[in-house]
């Protein structure tokens, strides 16, 4: 990613990569909603990113595809339409906000955009988020041991 003062969002990223960002929590039974965790930022166990990205900086990222596997069962799909449409414009957005405070997004920063999933409720379990083109990051069982290893489909 170049850093880039303004609202230049897709031209800022070479290669956008696909991820999977892990929740967990410190407290016991905890019962907090969604936008509190988010808003808190404490839960994050694991990020997994691929090492190569899934597209280009002309790709159409609002099509761009991914799809959950839970032990071998979709249990979900998204494209980069979840993302308030478009996930460059939600770069633009950042990066616009941050530069209203005197700040700017460096180089090599990852921008974690997310839309929602539902979490497994098993922690034994194997996650397999696979973006097009196929490209897999298995989490393996355990999710308190899962090292987020790149692996192609």
């Amino acid at each position: 990613m170049a850093t880039v003062p303004g609202p230049s969002g897709r031209a800022s990223v070479a290669a956008p990569a696909g991820g999977i960002e892990v929740i967990d929590s410190r407290y016991e039974a905890f019962s907090f909603t969604l936008p509190d965790v988010i808003a808190d930022n404490t839960s994050a166990a694991r990020v997994a990113i691929g090492t190569e990205g899934v597209g280009s900086r002309e790709a159409d990222l609002t099509t761009l595809g991914c799809v959950f596997e839970v032990d071998g069962e979709i249990t979900g799909t998204a494209t980069g339409a979840a993302l308030l449409g478009d996930p460059a414009e939600c770069l633009a957005m950042l990066a616009n906000h941050v530069g209203k405070h005197g700040l700017k997004l460096e180089a090599g920063w990852i921008g974690r955009g997310s839309h929602r999933r539902s979490p497994a409720r098993s922690r034994n379990c194997g996650h397999r988020p696979l973006f097009a083109p196929r490209v897999g990051l298995d989490l393996g069982p355990g999710l308190a041991s899962a090292t987020g290893q790149h692996s192609h489909g």
